[in-house]
């Protein structure tokens, strides 16, 4: 039991972050490249859908930011992100010095989406950016919020069982590990 328990916490866990990493295959992909352009997306159903926005690894300077204006059904979603370029310098044995990169290319949105023509546009670019913002759309079948709600029934799951079967020396143990 405490196995099947543990695989399904841990793949309710999984689900919304893999999400993110593999989202498939984008149902439009836009390119815009200067403030003011607006592109209109093909007919997207009603429904919720993660924006990508993303941008080469060159193209990031040091710090930059960006906000998306999306335009569907009649409302409108402000969409605010920051790409960055971090160096640093470290010590290696020996006594040498050794540098990298961290480099923050793409952001990610969720948006709600109405029905009827959308409308993507680049409102405003901050900071040292070049090139092109490309923006992928993908639909999204459940919000993360219902994922939380599985993450927080999983954990009174866990806390009822430990209540009604856990030894009474184990009980704070199993309890603790499964809040974490």
């Amino acid at each position: 039991g405490l196995y099947a328990f543990a695989a399904v916490w841990i793949l309710a866990a999984v689900i919304p972050f893999w999400t993110l990493v593999v989202p498939g295959d984008p149902v439009e992909t836009v390119s815009l490249a200067a403030e003011g352009e607006v592109r209109t997306l093909k007919k997207l159903e009603a429904g919720r859908y993660i924006f990508r926005a993303e941008v080469p690894r060159a193209a990031v300077g040091s710090e930059a930011g960006y906000v998306l204006s999306v335009e569907s059904g009649g409302s409108s979603s402000d969409l605010r992100g920051r790409f960055s370029r971090t160096s640093s310098v470290r010590r290696t044995v020996g006594g040498r010095a050794g540098g990298g990169d961290s480099v923050h290319t793409a952001e990610y949105h969720e948006v709600t989406l109405g029905s009827g023509d959308t409308k993507i546009r680049l409102e405003a670019i901050d900071g040292s950016l070049s090139g092109a913002l490309a923006v992928q759309v993908f639909p999204q079948t459940v919000s993360r919020g219902m994922w939380l709600g599985a993450q927080v029934a999983l954990l009174i799951a866990a806390a009822v069982l430990d209540a009604l079967f856990a030894e009474r020396k184990r009980r704070s143990t199993i309890t603790v590990g499964a809040s974490f």
